[in-house]
């Protein structure tokens, strides 16, 4: 089961008071658009996205998995997948237009690529990726850093 997966079945089954239900409500179906926005996107772990391909605000999602961190059903591991989520924000970055930046390896055709194509494809793919990995990688900290000020710092 697949990051995206784990965080459309954590929050399901919810029993909370009247006051915070419509939050969870909210908290659902952003997590569930995000999770879809994941899915799409599930082709590699070092791939940056367009943040246009959000379904809505970054602050939105992590508000929703916060809410959805907090409620009590959540078990570690199920909190965890939810933390993956949040860090996995920072891979969705502004003026990355259409392309995906990074090692593609669903486009990746090892029978019918010539290997020089291949080597270069992957050596040129790299290249643009190390050229965001700092901006990721800033940004990954401070999601770090917000998740351990919220009180979830063993789900890192």
């Amino acid at each position: 089961m697949g990051i995206a997966d784990k965080i459309k079945s954590l929050i399901h089954g919810s029993s909370c008071s009247q006051d915070s239900e419509m939050a969870l409500k909210d908290a659902v179906e952003i997590i569930h658009a995000y999770a879809k926005c994941l899915e799409e996107r599930a082709v590699s772990a070092s791939i940056v996205t367009d943040l246009n391909e959000l379904p809505c605000s970054k602050e939105a999602i992590k508000s929703a998995l916060i809410v959805a961190m907090n409620e009590k059903h959540i078990d570690p591991v199920q909190r965890r997948s939810l933390a993956t989520g949040y860090l996995q924000l920072a891979d969705f970055q502004t003026d990355v237009g259409d392309r995906l930046i990074g090692i593609n390896v669903s486009t990746i055709d090892i029978d019918k690529e010539d290997v020089d194509a291949l080597v270069k494809q992957v050596t040129q793919s790299r290249q643009e990726f190390d050229s965001w990995k700092p901006l990721v990688e800033e940004e990954q900290k401070q999601l770090q850093d917000e998740l351990k000020e919220a009180g979830f710092e063993g789900s890192l």
